[in-house]
């Protein structure tokens, strides 16, 4: 699976409704509905990086983060587009919704303040938005095949006067 199938997946149930991946090119869907959009991930600190085994593999994990910005779009009225991303926020803090993204290697670490982005779409009509980003992390764990050093040979002198050269053969 994706990071984007996964987190659509246990998102959904929490935000209900219509929910999609902005920027899809298509038409958009009745009001109210939902959008999402992830940036780019960032590295946390350095990697780490395991010794090598006997087969060659070496194992580098780190953890990677990126931010989740949710829209909600809704026609004006009496409703508050703030409360349902306001109740997104509280409900990622559930046992089983925190459970459910630790299964799929997420943990939702952080939220910024909902904040209303509502806008003047002609002169007379004003849709109701609101934005919040939700702050993820995973790990990242790759193997790569930096080999095996089988044979070293080495020559060399040491600087004293008529000294003999040494050679080390070192086999594995």
């Amino acid at each position: 699976m994706t990071i984007e199938t996964d987190i659509y997946d246990v998102l959904q149930p929490i935000i209900g409704g219509t929910l999609i991946w902005m920027d899809q090119n298509a038409p958009r869907p009745e009001l109210p509905y939902t959008a999402m959009k992830r940036s780019a991930r960032r590295r946390v600190h350095k990697d780490r990086y395991s010794d090598v085994d006997d087969a060659g593999i070496q194992t580098v994990a780190g953890d990677r983060e990126f931010t989740l910005s949710i829209q909600r779009y809704q026609a004006y009225g009496p409703d508050s587009v703030m409360k349902a991303l306001e109740d997104v926020v509280d409900k990622l803090q559930l046992r089983t919704n925190i459970d459910a993204l630790l299964a799929k290697g997420l943990a939702a670490f952080d939220t910024a303040p909902v904040l209303d982005i509502s806008a003047l779409l002609d002169k007379t009509q004003i849709e109701k938005r609101a934005n919040v980003d939700v702050f993820f992390r995973y790990r990242s764990k790759l193997t790569d095949n930096v080999g095996l050093i089988e044979t070293v040979n080495v020559t060399g002198t040491d600087d004293g006067v008529g000294s003999p050269v040494y050679t080390i053969v070192a086999t594995v």
